[in-house]
C-alpha cells in the first residue's frame, strides 16, 4: 500500500520481457497491470474465494493504454494502483507504471475496470466482501 491509500508492487524486468533492443515488449504491460490488481487484494483472497465459492475477478474493461515511455531489461518496474467501486458490481483500478530509478516519469498509464463472475452460472456477481475489505473500500 502507498501512502496515499493507493497499492504499489513492484517488478524486476527479465531479458524473457524484452525484445531485441532490450525494452519490455507494450504487451507485457497488461501482464504487469494483472499482476499488481492481484497483489493489491492479495493472492490468498483470490485463491480462496476461486476454490471455495466459484467467485472470481475478470477484466470487463480496459481504458486506452497510453504509453509515454518504457522499461529496460533490469529496470525495475512500479505499478501504482488505486481503486473505486463506483457500484456493488465493479471496481475500477486506476494504473500507471514507472521505473524505480524514474519515479517522477510515468511511463505507461490505464484504467480498468472489473467486475466479479460466478463461474458456475457465467453471470455478474457483487463484488464479494472479502475483496472490499482486502481493497478497504
Amino acid at each position: 500500500m502507498t501512502a496515499q491509500g493507493g497499492y504499489r508492487s513492484e517488478m524486476l524486468m527479465y531479458y524473457e520481457d524484452t525484445d531485441l533492443t532490450g525494452a519490455i515488449y507494450a504487451g507485457n504491460y497488461f501482464k504487469y497491470f494483472e499482476r499488481a490488481r492481484d497483489e493489491a487484494v492479495g493472492i490468498d483472497v483470490l485463491k480462496t474465494l476461486m476454490d471455495k465459492e466459484g467467485l472470481a475477478l475478470y477484466v470487463r474493461k480496459m481504458g486506452e493504454m497510453t504509453f509515454k515511455g518504457g522499461a529496460k531489461h533490469a529496470d525495475t518496474l512500479v505499478v501504482e494502483s488505486s481503486v473505486e467501486a463506483p457500484s456493488d458490481f465493479r471496481l475500477v483500478f486506476k494504473q500507471r507504471a514507472s521505473v524505480k530509478d524514474r519515479p517522477e516519469t510515468i511511463i505507461v498509464e490505464t484504467d480498468v475496470e472489473v467486475v466479479c463472475i460466478d463461474m458456475n452460472t457465467q453471470r455478474v456477481a457483487k463484488i464479494p466482501t472479502q475483496i472490499r475489505e482486502a481493497l478497504r473500500i
